[in-house]
């Protein structure tokens, strides 16, 4: 368990929510954001360039969020042809396969995170 999913931990356990699988899909929301902050830190160490780093990152979260807006009900088949397409996609002028990995590893978990508060919002909305 990383710094982050100790903290995301921590405060789901700081909830007094009863309803054990709204609590699941809240734990598991909060994990899916923790991991996307280790994948931004690593994509950020390992871009190098602040300005490409900037751009990059920019896109990849614009792009996230468009997919998970516009296509809220995609499967995990759809979702795996997105992330396999930006995969393609993410070259980096310094070749650099490391943080080509990282900048994908970053997308994969911001949908991820996208797609867990996704459901969570659903589940909320239920009717009573």
């Amino acid at each position: 368990m990383n710094f982050f999913e100790k903290i995301a931990a921590l405060l789901v356990a700081a909830l007094a929510i009863t309803n054990q699988a709204r609590k699941a899909l809240l734990e598991t929301a909060v994990n899916k954001i923790a991991a996307v902050q280790v994948a931004a830190l690593k994509f950020d160490e390992l871009i190098g360039t602040p300005g490409a780093s900037a751009d990059l990152g920019d896109g990849l979260i614009e792009l996230a969020g468009l997919f998970t807006t516009t296509f809220p009900n995609l499967d995990d088949a759809q979702k795996a042809a997105v992330k396999e397409a930006v995969r393609k996609t993410v070259d980096l002028p310094d070749g650099s396969d490391d943080a080509e990995l990282a900048a994908e590893a970053f997308f994969n978990a911001l949908v991820d995170a996208l797609d867990a508060l996704q459901e969570l919002v659903a589940d909320e909305n239920l009717p009573v």
